[in-house]
């Protein structure tokens, strides 16, 4: 169910990228269905055209129109015509062959450019780039889980350092003031232990990581010292 819902809420955010995607594959498609309807929508009339050996034959549809009047007559259907390209169903041999095999060398070979380079921009690329728009979005999700979950490690590693060191500041604050005035002792307490725990607290929190914990290093410097120098002069 997890991974199910992955996949809808992916699918959700790509439809803006996806959406874009299909206009552009649209907009290409209409600029070769206006094409071939220059092209293309007098091929085969009265029935006949004329093939590469030169001679006159028969051409007509399955449904007794003429080749040219049905599949590119007009706008709408050469635009169907070319989604028909797009799906690779019966594009070779039902559409693109008459037109290859006219009687004019050029114009075959415009032919064969025309129907190839449709299907390599359409079919192949824009196909894919809808692909890929769906992938970028599943792994954007997957990358921005990952750094959520590592800030909130991070974010409770410090709330278990302040934690700690609140404790710690509670411990110190039990010590009694004359102990740091130990005979031979020329150290006052530190500053940072004559706070309250919750001044100490806001006070970490307010500090960068690394400065937060060069303090605590100091300032427990600072108490091994005292704490020395008190153990001796007992």
């Amino acid at each position: 169910v997890k991974s199910l819902n992955k996949i809808m809420v992916s699918l959700a955010k790509a439809v803006p990228g996806v959406a874009n995607a299909f206009f552009i594959l649209l907009l290409v498609m209409s600029i070769y269905a206006i094409i071939a309807v220059d092209l293309f929508k007098d091929f085969g009339k009265g029935f006949k055209f004329t093939n590469i050996k030169g001679k006159e034959v028969e051409l007509i549809t399955s449904r007794k129109q003429e080749y040219g009047f049905e599949y590119f007559g007009n706008f709408g259907k050469s635009l169907y015509t070319m989604f028909q390209v797009l799906t690779c169903e019966s594009w070779s041999e039902a559409i693109a062959r008459p037109l290859l095999h006219c009687n004019s060398v050029p114009e075959a070979f415009g032919v064969a450019f025309f129907f190839v380079s449709f299907i390599i921009v359409n079919a192949i690329v824009l196909i894919n780039v809808v692909v890929a728009v769906l992938l970028e979005k599943m792994v954007d999700d997957t990358e921005k889980k990952a750094e959520i979950d590592e800030e909130e490690e991070v974010e409770e590693a410090e709330v278990e350092e302040i934690v700690h060191t609140k404790e710690l500041f509670g411990q110190l604050a039990d010590v009694d003031e004359p102990m740091w005035q130990a005979p031979g002792s020329t150290r006052k307490r530190p500053s940072a232990l004559s706070i309250s725990q919750k001044d100490g607290l806001n006070g970490l929190s307010a500090l960068s990581a690394s400065t937060r914990v060069a303090n605590l290093r100091a300032d427990l410097d600072a108490m091994k010292e005292d704490m020395e120098m008190i153990q001796e002069s007992l």
